[in-house]
């Protein structure tokens, strides 16, 4: 039979972000190659099914101009908003089609819940919850990862395991699943290498943002925690003088990479490719520093979506924090303390206040992970 399944979430900058590669790597596994069609956009099956891959924010009239869909399948449903749910499921209008909807429950009164609220008494609607304990086939490991997010972090087990609300202005990242033991670990005595990620600003001053960088080693030996971050900084300085503060940036990074013993050494800094990253990214560059533009797919998320997308590798205890960076602390904007810390730990979904919040180095902490850990975050 013959089938139009459009798999969408919210935003999608790139093949990168849908579930093309995972499909695409499930038919090579299964060894079902011969029937399929793998194209750049989409999968043909050869019985004339196809899957289509589409993200809903800003490419909302290419779903309303695509038809004959029998299933449209929304991953991530949580990030939706009502202007998407409202224009999508009158698009989905054809005999016996249906629209899917999976999602892990974060705020009450979202779109999705507010929708699945609607749907609640409506016969033709399923509405079911799946957890970890309709999996039999959970791996152990991440039985063990549940065990101790149940003994350390009972806050937090509901909303991550059972599928429970998370309790309004609740901190999105927890602490102590950056820490050992509630402690932050000493500084990795080996590690593959270092680098460092820096989030620009046009112009300083109060009122604007800062020039945040973090500091990230990178060992893929261990596979528990391959991420430890080394240290951090924030700055107000004019954009135009960016260019002459990045060389203090790269001489740290070479005395982290000698203090871990990084097999590669230092691989770089990446920077934002947005504000006065734009300009300076080409003229250090053209000075042969070895810098980097972070991928639009990240820089053109919003924070809330980059902070749901790291949110799994963080939880499982993948990233910790070194002494010297958990130690430290700063003077920014006449306030000394550890601003790390604060901008991370402080960082909340659906902040009606964000804009008023410095979150240079939350920004930093998150293209920092996807840098590292790439496609392998949900691992």
């Amino acid at each position: 039979m013959q089938k139009i399944l459009s798999r969408c979430r919210e935003y999608q900058n790139s093949m990168a972000d849908s579930m093309h590669k995972l499909l695409s790597d499930q038919i090579d596994s299964l060894g079902l190659a011969p029937w399929f069609t793998v194209l750049e956009n989409a999968i043909r099956a050869h019985n004339g099914s196809e899957f289509l891959f589409k993200g809903l924010a800003r490419n909302i009239q290419s779903i309303k101009s695509t038809e004959g869909v029998d299933i449209a399948w929304v991953e991530e449903a949580q990030t939706l908003s009502q202007e998407s749910i409202e224009l999508l499921l009158p698009t989905i209008r054809k005999e016996g089609s249906e629209v899917w909807f999976t999602w892990n429950p974060l705020e009450e009164g979202s779109p999705i819940e507010k929708l699945r609220e609607s749907l609640a008494q409506n016969p033709e609607a399923f509405i079911g919850q799946i957890n970890w304990s309709d999996n039999p086939w959970l791996p152990e490991a991440l039985n063990k990862e549940r065990l101790r997010c149940y003994e350390t972090d009972p806050e937090s087990y509901d909303h991550i395991w059972e599928g429970g609300f998370r309790r309004y202005g609740q901190a999105f990242f927890s602490i102590d699943a950056t820490l050992t033991d509630k402690a932050p670990v000493p500084l990795p005595s080996f590690c593959d290498c270092v680098y460092a990620v820096m989030d620009t600003t046009l112009k300083g001053g109060m009122g604007n943002d800062g020039t945040g960088v973090v500091y990230i080693a990178f060992d893929r030996f261990n596979h528990e925690t391959p991420l430890f971050v080394l240290d951090w900084d924030i700055v107000e300085v004019e954009g135009s003088m960016l260019e002459d503060w990045v060389p203090v940036v790269m001489e740290r990074l070479e005395t982290l990479a000698r203090d871990t013993h990084a097999r590669h050494g230092s691989i770089g800094l990446h920077i934002e490719d947005k504000a006065a990253g734009s300009v300076i990214i080409p003229q250090l560059q053209r000075r042969g520093l070895n810098v980097h533009a972070i991928e639009s797919r990240l820089t053109s998320m919003g924070k809330d979506q980059r902070a749901l997308d790291v949110s799994s590798p963080v939880q499982q205890g993948r990233i910790k924090i070194t002494e010297p960076a958990f130690e430290k602390t700063t003077i920014f904007r006449g306030q000394s303390k550890n601003h790390f810390l604060s901008q991370v730990f402080g960082f909340r979904l659906n902040d009606k206040d964000a804009a008023r919040r410095a979150d240079d180095l939350l920004d930093c902490f998150c293209y920092g992970i996807a840098v590292g850990l790439g496609d392998t975050m949900g691992g």
